[in-house]
Protein backbone atom coordinates (compact mmCIF):
# COMPACT_ATOMS: atom_id res chain seq x y z
CA UNK A 1 0.00 0.00 0.00
CA UNK A 2 1.66 3.01 -1.10
CA UNK A 3 1.72 6.17 2.08
CA UNK A 4 -0.15 8.91 1.78
CA UNK A 5 0.78 12.69 1.21
CA UNK A 6 0.28 13.81 5.07
CA UNK A 7 -2.01 17.50 4.99
CA UNK A 8 0.16 19.75 5.96
CA UNK A 9 -0.76 23.19 4.35
CA UNK A 10 1.51 25.43 6.43
CA UNK A 11 5.01 25.47 8.06
CA UNK A 12 3.53 25.12 11.78
CA UNK A 13 2.54 21.92 10.80
CA UNK A 14 5.88 20.46 9.26
CA UNK A 15 7.75 22.22 11.90
CA UNK A 16 5.54 19.93 14.67
CA UNK A 17 5.80 16.66 12.66
CA UNK A 18 9.72 17.33 12.14
CA UNK A 19 10.43 18.39 15.69
CA UNK A 20 8.46 14.99 16.42
CA UNK A 21 10.59 13.38 14.19
CA UNK A 22 13.61 13.93 16.66
CA UNK A 23 12.35 13.07 19.94
CA UNK A 24 8.83 12.68 21.63
CA UNK A 25 8.18 15.81 23.07
CA UNK A 26 4.99 17.06 25.83
CA UNK A 27 2.58 19.86 23.76
CA UNK A 28 4.07 23.20 25.61
CA UNK A 29 7.57 21.64 24.74
CA UNK A 30 6.60 21.56 21.50
CA UNK A 31 4.87 25.11 21.45
CA UNK A 32 8.16 26.14 22.82
CA UNK A 33 10.61 24.24 20.47
CA UNK A 34 8.48 25.35 17.23
CA UNK A 35 7.92 28.47 18.28
CA UNK A 36 11.97 29.21 18.74
CA UNK A 37 12.34 27.92 15.08
CA UNK A 38 9.70 29.75 13.51
CA UNK A 39 10.67 32.87 15.89
CA UNK A 40 6.61 33.57 16.09
CA UNK A 41 4.11 33.25 19.00
CA UNK A 42 2.46 29.73 18.69
CA UNK A 43 -0.91 29.08 19.82
CA UNK A 44 -1.67 25.97 21.53
CA UNK A 45 -4.96 26.49 19.78
CA UNK A 46 -3.31 25.55 16.69
CA UNK A 47 -1.02 22.75 18.12
CA UNK A 48 -3.14 20.87 20.07
CA UNK A 49 -6.02 20.01 17.59
CA UNK A 50 -2.91 19.21 14.48
CA UNK A 51 -1.69 17.27 17.58
CA UNK A 52 -5.37 15.14 17.85
CA UNK A 53 -5.88 14.80 13.92
CA UNK A 54 -2.21 12.89 14.18
CA UNK A 55 -3.35 10.14 16.66
CA UNK A 56 -6.70 9.98 14.91
CA UNK A 57 -4.80 8.77 11.73
CA UNK A 58 -2.67 6.83 14.06
CA UNK A 59 0.30 8.67 13.02
CA UNK A 60 1.52 9.96 16.68
CA UNK A 61 0.84 7.97 20.04
CA UNK A 62 0.14 9.58 23.32
CA UNK A 63 1.25 8.76 27.09
CA UNK A 64 1.18 10.45 30.40
CA UNK A 65 3.94 10.65 32.09
CA UNK A 66 3.04 12.61 35.56
CA UNK A 67 0.97 15.81 35.19
CA UNK A 68 2.25 16.16 30.71
CA UNK A 69 1.09 13.91 27.78
CA UNK A 70 3.94 13.27 25.74
CA UNK A 71 3.10 12.56 22.00
CA UNK A 72 5.82 10.32 19.60
CA UNK A 73 5.62 9.19 16.18
CA UNK A 74 4.21 5.81 15.60
CA UNK A 75 6.18 4.01 12.75
CA UNK A 76 3.55 4.92 10.97
CA UNK A 77 4.15 8.59 11.51
CA UNK A 78 7.96 8.15 10.76
CA UNK A 79 6.68 6.82 7.57
CA UNK A 80 4.67 9.68 7.02
CA UNK A 81 7.49 12.21 7.83
CA UNK A 82 9.48 10.61 5.49
CA UNK A 83 7.28 11.03 2.74
CA UNK A 84 7.17 14.16 3.21
CA UNK A 85 10.73 15.29 3.57
CA UNK A 86 10.97 13.55 0.67
CA UNK A 87 8.27 15.69 -1.34
CA UNK A 88 9.18 18.79 0.57
CA UNK A 89 12.83 18.07 -0.45
CA UNK A 90 12.31 17.84 -4.54
CA UNK A 91 10.55 20.97 -3.65
CA UNK A 92 13.70 22.65 -2.23
CA UNK A 93 16.23 21.16 -4.52
CA UNK A 94 14.15 22.70 -7.09
CA UNK A 95 13.71 26.47 -5.75
CA UNK A 96 17.13 26.43 -4.28
CA UNK A 97 19.24 24.28 -6.31
CA UNK A 98 21.28 26.39 -8.31
CA UNK A 99 22.24 27.99 -4.99
CA UNK A 100 23.72 25.07 -3.82
CA UNK A 101 27.14 23.71 -4.38
CA UNK A 102 29.05 20.60 -4.09
CA UNK A 103 32.04 20.66 -2.01
CA UNK A 104 34.93 19.67 -4.11
CA UNK A 105 36.84 17.44 -1.40
CA UNK A 106 33.97 15.40 0.82
CA UNK A 107 30.83 15.87 -2.30
CA UNK A 108 28.57 17.39 1.23
CA UNK A 109 26.08 20.06 0.00
CA UNK A 110 26.62 23.76 0.75
CA UNK A 111 23.85 26.59 0.52
CA UNK A 112 25.21 29.04 2.34
CA UNK A 113 29.13 30.03 3.06
CA UNK A 114 31.09 27.89 2.24
CA UNK A 115 34.84 28.20 1.58
CA UNK A 116 36.70 29.05 -1.91
CA UNK A 117 40.24 28.12 -2.86
CA UNK A 118 41.73 27.87 -6.33
CA UNK A 119 38.15 28.15 -8.21
CA UNK A 120 36.91 25.47 -6.51
CA UNK A 121 33.76 25.36 -3.40
CA UNK A 122 34.68 23.13 -0.37
CA UNK A 123 32.45 23.22 2.75
CA UNK A 124 35.09 24.12 5.04
CA UNK A 125 39.04 25.09 4.91
CA UNK A 126 39.49 21.15 6.62
CA UNK A 127 38.54 20.17 3.27
CA UNK A 128 40.43 22.56 0.99
CA UNK A 129 43.86 21.89 2.73
CA UNK A 130 42.92 17.77 2.38
CA UNK A 131 42.39 18.62 -1.67
CA UNK A 132 45.77 20.33 -1.03
CA UNK A 133 47.57 17.55 0.25
CA UNK A 134 46.14 15.02 -2.71
CA UNK A 135 49.63 14.15 -4.39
Amino acid sequence: MKPTIPKVHNLLRLSILLRLNQTPAHGYQLILDVGRQLNQKVSASHVYPFLRELEKKKWIRSKRKGRATVFDLTPKGRTQVAVLLTHFGGLLQAALGARIKTCAHCGCKVFEGGHDYRGRTYCCHFCAQAMERRP
